[in-house]
């Protein structure tokens, strides 16, 4: 009996100290996190040199995949978290002077999606930041406080080739997030120069 005690105990200490092994290996493992700050900051830089004060934008966010079924209005199979917001920003002067916000839901018919509806909301929901540049120091703060996470991450950033504004904005777990769906998305599009 006594034998039994003290293999019992043998085995506590032997999977304690495996336990806090395995933790020490995984604290000093290196996080991969894939992000090219160079061209973040030469493109918002770039934004910036163009003096660009009165225009309008349209913002949407969602999950990665109903982005692209949004913008592509394909029919094919709907993706989880089945909605978009929309924020249609006019910026005049360098300050947001307006918006309008939509929530947009799935349509289905017959358990069969056919297409998307603007859902009648009396809650309006403020943009995550109102210019381009908030923009661009809202995705900085970001990417700063992703860093802490400890994740293996990817950080993925599309420019516009003439104003150098964010186009589209992905962020998902390596290993995780295979399909790159991301843990968050936004997509900028019908950007227009305004007198």
């Amino acid at each position: 009996m006594k034998n039994n005690v003290n293999n019992h105990k043998k085995a506590i200490i032997f999977f304690c100290i495996l336990g806090i092994i395995i933790i020490s290996c995984d604290e000093e493992k290196e996080h991969v996190f894939i992000f090219d700050e160079k061209i973040f900051k030469s493109e918002w830089e770039n934004w910036n040199n163009h003096g660009i004060e009165n225009y309008s934008f349209t913002f949407i966010s969602g999950k990665k995949s109903i982005i692209d079924l949004f913008n592509s209005r394909s029919l094919s199979v709907p993706p989880l978290k089945p909605f978009i917001e929309e924020w249609k920003i006019i910026v005049k002067n360098g300050i947001m002077d307006s918006f309008e916000y939509t929530y947009y839901a799935l349509l289905y018919e017959e358990n069969n999606f056919i297409g998307f509806y603007s859902q009648d909301s009396s809650y309006i929901k403020p943009p995550l930041f109102s210019t381009i540049s908030d923009m661009y120091q809202y995705t900085s703060i970001s990417v700063d406080n992703l860093r802490q996470w400890k994740v293996d991450m990817n950080v993925d950033i599309k420019y516009a080739l003439d104003f150098n504004y964010i186009t589209f904005f992905n962020v998902y777990r390596l290993l995780y997030d295979t399909d790159g769906n991301g843990i968050t998305t936004y997509a900028v599009s019908d950007f227009i120069i305004l007198e």
